[in-house]
């Protein structure tokens, strides 16, 4: 359970950035 929250965790992180590049 730990790794899959740690693993949405990256994806969120993932997303955030793409989503930021995206407005730039």
């Amino acid at each position: 359970m730990a790794e899959k929250l740690i693993d949405s965790g990256a994806a969120l992180k993932k997303l955030d950035e793409f989503i930021a590049c995206s407005n730039e």
